[in-house]
């Protein structure tokens, strides 16, 4: 487990005993709210691709406000000067945990408008990746916790 994962593991033990042990346990959808900021073309289109995403996955339920959602997942795009080839936008993928906005995960994709909807899918798919570790360990912390 890499450090960035154990820290943020810990930092959700005192959380999983007042969030529902179905979401912990992986048998209830996680709430997310999505975020968006950016003026370029290739980023509004992502935006819109990795909600339909979101609302397709049978992992997460898509909220139109943090009110009440676990994690909030915000992309932050802007065209980029110096891409690398055929890619013009650069993409960051923040995502916290609410209702604290504690950091989680983040990471940064450089995408061109012929690769959305497949980098679309590994955010979403990456997340939800994230998640499930996320859970894993802390679960497996708990049990280990002294009773």
């Amino acid at each position: 487990m890499n450090r960035r994962l154990l820290i943020s593991s810990f930092l959700l033990l005192p959380i999983i005993g007042t969030v529902t042990p179905d979401i912990v346990n992986g048998q209830t959808r996680v709430k997310v709210v999505l975020e968006y900021d950016g003026n370029d073309l290739v980023g509004q289109s992502l935006y819109y691709v990795v909600k339909e995403e979101l609302r397709k996955s049978s992992g997460f339920d898509l909220k139109d406000s943090p009110q009440g959602a676990f994690i909030r997942i915000r992309l932050h795009t802007s065209d980029s000067s110096t891409p690398p080839a055929g890619n013009p936008s650069a993409v960051a993928v923040i995502v916290t945990l609410l209702p604290s906005d504690s950091y989680l995960h983040d990471q940064v994709i450089f995408v061109g408008r012929n690769r959305i909807r497949e980098v679309a899918t590994l955010i979403v798919a990456g997340i939800d990746q994230y998640l499930e570790e996320l859970f894993r360990d802390a679960r497996k912390s708990m049990e280990k916790a002294p009773q």
